[in-house]
């Protein structure tokens, strides 16, 4: 009797209706405990406004959008930001940029550690996209920069000291040094002078619309 009577008293406390009450909120289920640095880069013509989530398996695109997700407003033509995020256990993060009620992209990805990732904002056509890919230490090479190539375009030939090879849509090289700046490096058949770079790592980005991004690792 006496447990019942304790009983009462706990559901008196807590409300008679405090099962129809309950406001159940899927993001307290993935407080954030492993913590990594986005590196996010928009090379669109527009400014976005950034999201970022945790997700489950069924959560829709829209929920991405909710303004708890905010994390920062990023410029066009270049514009970064460098973002700190907390994900959960299950690693599934969802990313969005938003510009207006016709220009949105949104991309879901598995983070299975805690190292730093690049965001990549183009556009393709005349369509928003996201790109994800993993920052990597650039090794120390001395006297010479070294460069790492990724497409965005699909599979991109290109030729390093006259050697040809094939770049894998969204998979990064590994570091390239160019002990010839000028010559050393030809990418879908074009020669660039790459002889006003520093002696550390960078990542070129083959985008879309004829662009080529260079970001310092």
């Amino acid at each position: 009797m006496n447990y019942l009577l304790r009983l009462c008293i706990l559901l008196l406390l807590t409300g008679c209706n405090s099962a129809e009450e309950e406001v159940f909120d899927e993001d307290d289920l993935y407080q954030g405990v492993y913590e990594s640095d986005y590196y996010v880069y928009n090379f669109s013509e527009y400014p976005v406004d950034f999201y970022m989530m945790n997700l489950r398996n069924n959560t829709p695109t829209s929920a991405i959008y909710k303004e708890q997700n905010f994390q920062q407003s990023i410029d066009g033509y270049g514009g970064f930001e460098k973002l700190n995020f907390k994900r959960s256990v299950v690693g599934k993060v969802g990313f969005a940029a938003f510009y207006d009620a016709e220009i949105k992209a949104h991309l879901q990805k598995w983070v299975v550690s805690d190292i730093a990732n690049y965001v990549i904002i183009y556009m393709d056509g005349e369509t928003l996209k996201l790109a994800f890919l993993a920052r990597t230490e650039a090794v120390d090479n001395g006297d010479y920069p070294v460069v790492r190539l990724v497409s965005f375009i699909g599979n991109t030939n290109y030729s390093y000291k006259l050697a040809n090879s094939e770049l894998t849509k969204a998979t990064a090289t590994a570091y390239i040094p160019l002990t010839h700046c000028a010559s050393d490096l030809q990418i879908a058949g074009f020669e660039f002078d790459f002889c006003n770079l520093e002696q550390r790592g960078y990542l070129i980005v083959l985008l879309p619309n004829e662009q080529l991004a260079i970001i310092k690792e």
